[in-house]
């Protein structure tokens, strides 16, 4: 009765939850969907959520406080010759004095039969939940070796941008030694300081994720004993009142054996509840990674996380960087002209050019070309019939001075083009929240399915436990008057009223 009823709560539960369009953590997915990012408390329900995962743990929950409640009731009771009496007396809550209750064979076998199956069933618990216990760390291992794994590739396309971004700086640098004008250039280098926080953010999560694998293994063995333990212990007595009742004593023992049942019932059930929860979670956050990778504007994990608030990952800070690098530099070759003496006087200068992109610069170097007239005498190209531009005469002309200029411009421009493709290649898709957690969700997904799956094992392998554990404490509280011989049923006691044995105690 107490198993059918545990299971209808669990259904009743389950159809009773609110079908609103809610997603991992109660995230609002329409609301997402619109790019509600600023704060995670307008479109998530947290403590709705969290009233959910407390709804479908409340039955095994409550049963473990009762089963707590019930074990000093039911001594208690007995005590008082109350809850069936100490004796073999008719009554269940207070026994008719000077009464005999007799059982019948088929009363005392039906108790030690049903102690049978209860073991069977916690076997098979046990294996189960042994079998979901090292199975769910290895998983939690593959977990950590996958992420640590994205993590590492991150770190390392980080490594890259810091590198670029410093070579970049010494280019500059040799520019500005080549036109004369060191400390003009050296304020169009990005800052040093700032450069690290390219891997900054990278290296904090992989120094995380390496000390949270090296917790996990340090606990590895602890782990797998306790969880073994449990399983192990609560067949254990199980199995000893199954070895009692069989043995018919049923004075002393089965009441020292219902005080172990009643904590580890109660043990078991709390165990379950938290292993529900755990299975709920587990569950809603792998359908929410499937559905980050479906669809990832609508996605909770975003939301959560903020990862529209770029304070979130502190990575905007290199994006400006690279974005300053190649405003400077195309500012800077645009501007050369103008700040070369004699320069305009061979080529047709515009009389202001303001460039801040690599397509400005790129433009402007190629459009700018040479006087005709003077064309022919300092810029020798032959393969070409226009007057030479910027390129032309980075290669081609006689005059040191505009072959230097022309040549600087051309190498601006070539950084502000390398700013660019810093930019869009590796900065902009690498730190960026989105991008994260795709590269990571897409290796994680089919782990966080597995961790699922062996979760689902612990469940089941404790469910059977405590269903075991539940019937067995009855079983021993039916057994401290039923843990008798077949042939002890049947012994009449001529100083107290007869009874039928289909009469309950």
């Amino acid at each position: 009765m107490s198993v059918t009823t545990t299971l209808c709560c669990l259904l009743l539960v389950t159809c009773t939850l609110p079908t609103v369009n809610s997603s991992f953590l109660g995230c609002d997915t329409e609301q997402i969907a619109a790019g509600k990012f600023s704060d995670p408390q307008e479109v998530c329900d947290f403590a709705g959520y969290g009233r959910k995962v407390g709804m479908l743990v409340g039955p095994p929950l409550i049963i473990a406080i009762l089963t707590l409640i019930c074990c000093p009731i039911f001594f208690c009771g007995r005590c008082c010759n109350c809850c069936g009496g100490r004796k073999q007396e008719i009554g269940v809550c207070c026994v008719e004095s000077n009464s005999m209750k007799v059982y019948s064979m088929k009363e005392v076998w039906l108790v030690k039969g049903c102690h049978v199956v209860m073991l069977i069933l916690a076997v098979i618990g046990l294996i189960i939940g042994i079998m979901g216990t090292t199975s769910l760390l290895d998983e939690v291992d593959n977990g950590f070796v996958v992420v640590d794994g994205v993590v590492n590739d991150v770190q390392g396309q980080a490594n890259e941008i810091k590198t670029e971004l410093r070579n970049m700086n010494r280019e500059i640098e040799r520019i500005g030694e080549s036109l004369g004008k060191e400390e003009e250039f050296a304020e169009m280098k990005a800052p040093e300081d700032q450069i690290d926080t390219a891997t900054d953010a990278a290296e904090d999560f992989r120094e995380k994720v390496a000390d949270a694998r090296a917790d996990a293994n340090r606990y590895r063995d602890q782990t797998t004993r306790s969880g073994m333990g449990f399983f192990i212990f609560n067949a254990i007595w199980v199995a000893i009142a199954l070895i009692f009742a069989m043995l018919n004593t049923r004075r002393i023992a089965p009441y020292v054996i219902l005080i172990f049942l009643f904590l580890c019932g109660f043990f078991a059930w709390f165990t379950l509840a938290i292993q529900v929860s755990m299975q709920i979670i587990i569950t809603d956050l792998c359908e929410e990674i499937d559905l980050t990778l479906a669809n990832p504007d609508n996605s909770a994990l975003y939301s959560v996380f903020k990862c529209d608030d770029p304070e979130t990952w502190q990575f905007d800070v290199v994006q400006q960087l690279a974005e300053d690098v190649e405003s400077e530099v195309a500012s800077k070759s645009c501007s050369l002209p103008q700040e070369t003496n004699g320069f305009c006087l061979t080529f047709n200068c515009p009389a202001q050019q303001s460039c801040t992109s690599f397509e400005q610069s790129d433009t402007f170097i190629q459009d700018l070309r040479m006087k005709p007239l003077t064309s022919s005498l300092t810029c020798d190209n032959a393969q070409q019939n226009l007057p030479c531009n910027i390129p032309d005469c980075a290669t081609h002309c006689s005059v040191d001075d505009l072959k230097t200029t022309s040549t600087a411009m051309v190498d601006l421009t070539d950084l502000a083009k390398r700013a660019v493709d810093l930019l869009e290649n590796t900065i902009l898709p690498l730190l960026n929240c989105k991008f994260v957690f795709d590269t990571l969700l897409g290796p994680v997904s089919p782990t966080c399915h597995s961790i699922k799956k062996q979760t689902g094992k612990l469940v089941v392998g404790s469910v059977l436990e405590c269903i075991a554990l539940l019937i067995t404490t009855i079983l021993t509280i039916l057994g401290t008057k039923r843990w008798i011989s077949s042939k002890d049923p049947h012994i009449k006691n001529n100083n107290a009223v007869q009874h039928k044995p289909s009469e309950s105690y």
